[in-house]
């Protein structure tokens, strides 16, 4: 647990999202002729006599059983002649703008990009570049929990005092991870989103606690490489996806919530697949009222979740001042984050790609 000080508070002072302007139903999808079950491969596994984890997951998964989309029905898609940091800056310039901070008032660029424009290292320079900071810029690798990875450091940094303001800027082109035969794409979506935090604000949203965990069972969850024509990262199911995924997910996010006890009145599911929101809530006993479930709008928008799904609970009038709010997400390689969250009102930004 890391309960955050009271003294030096880092406050959300704008919080913005960018979504392509292509949107996918399953009927446009289904026209690519399939090569590979990734889809299918990725979420099998799970053995309901192993744990309750797995039963209420697999109960949950069965209500999509014969769906070959397992229930995505919509997804995001950035056009292929935009570089998937696009999102990233069309969503940070919007916090900015939103929030009426000057690009050289920052002190910290944290850039989470799934996948980056090029495939290695990330995009917080050429972002600076764009943006015109010349503060500190650097790149967060936590596959999915990159955002909330990110806003963590930072707002530890802050209540440190050793910056004032941070902007965190993130892009999700899912859809460029997959081969496009493979059926692993079809619940895959794009959205970047952008947090700027304050730490001499006196408005706005604030961390009173959060939690980390090593994804360490799942870290070999997916084969991960890189395509060539053009050079980009590839991801694809293996066969043991599925079992490393489930035995491992929900197990590592119970150590990351276990420092984080106020009763929440709203969550923001990391909700990958049509049935993960209500698993989670089942698990862990959260009544599905209070549960906002982003996947059936978006899709698996991976480390960009969080931050969309905090944005359109405040737009559609979700939050209401003083509620708690815990925010999750789960990395496969990589890491488990989690987050509680006092609301106060705050500036919102949305762009269209």
């Amino acid at each position: 647990m890391s309960p955050m000080s009271a003294e030096r508070r880092a406050r959300v002072v704008g919080l913005s999202v960018a979504v392509p302007r292509t949107v996918l139903a399953n009927d446009e999808i289904a026209r690519v002729p399939i090569t590979r079950q990734g889809l299918q491969t990725a979420f099998a596994g799970a053995d309901p006599t192993r744990s309750d984890d797995e039963r209420i997951f697999r109960e949950e998964q069965a209500r999509y059983d014969g769906d070959p989309f397992a229930g995505t029905v919509l997804r995001h898609r950035l056009a292929d002649d935009r570089p998937s940091s696009a999102l990233a800056l069309a969503a940070a310039r919007e916090a900015l703008a939103i929030a009426d901070v000057a690009p050289g008032q920052v002190d910290l660029l944290l850039s989470v990009s799934v996948p980056s424009d090029r495939v290695w290292p990330g995009d917080s320079a050429q972002l600076a570049h764009a943006l015109g900071i010349d503060a500190a810029a650097w790149n967060v690798e936590a596959w999915n929990a990159g955002a909330l990875s990110a806003w963590i450091t930072a707002d530890a940094l802050i209540a440190s005092g050793r910056i004032r303001r941070a902007l965190i800027a993130v892009a999700c082109v899912n859809s460029r991870i997959a081969e496009p035969g493979d059926s692993f794409g079809w619940f895959l979506g794009d959205a970047g989103a952008a947090l700027l935090l304050d730490g001499q604000a006196t408005s706005g949203p604030t961390l009173t606690a959060s939690g980390m965990r090593a994804n360490h069972v799942a870290r070999d969850a997916f084969a991960v490489d890189v395509a060539a024509d053009p050079p980009r990262l590839r991801v694809r199911a293996r066969p043991e996806t599925g079992a490393e995924l489930v035995g491992s997910n929900f197990e590592s996010l119970r150590g990351a919530l276990a420092g984080l006890t106020t009763t929440p009145d709203l969550v923001v599911a990391y909700a990958p697949t049509a049935w993960l929101a209500a698993t989670a809530a089942r698990i862990y006993g959260w009544p599905p009222e209070r549960v906002l479930d982003v996947h059936p709008r978006y899709a698996n928008i991976g480390p960009a979740l969080p931050l969309v799904g905090l944005h359109e609970a405040a737009a559609g009038d979700r939050l209401r001042p003083g509620d708690a709010v815990l925010a999750y997400a789960l990395g496969p390689s990589s890491g488990v984050a989690a987050i509680e969250l006092r609301w106060e009102d705050v500036p919102l930004g949305r762009v269209v790609v």
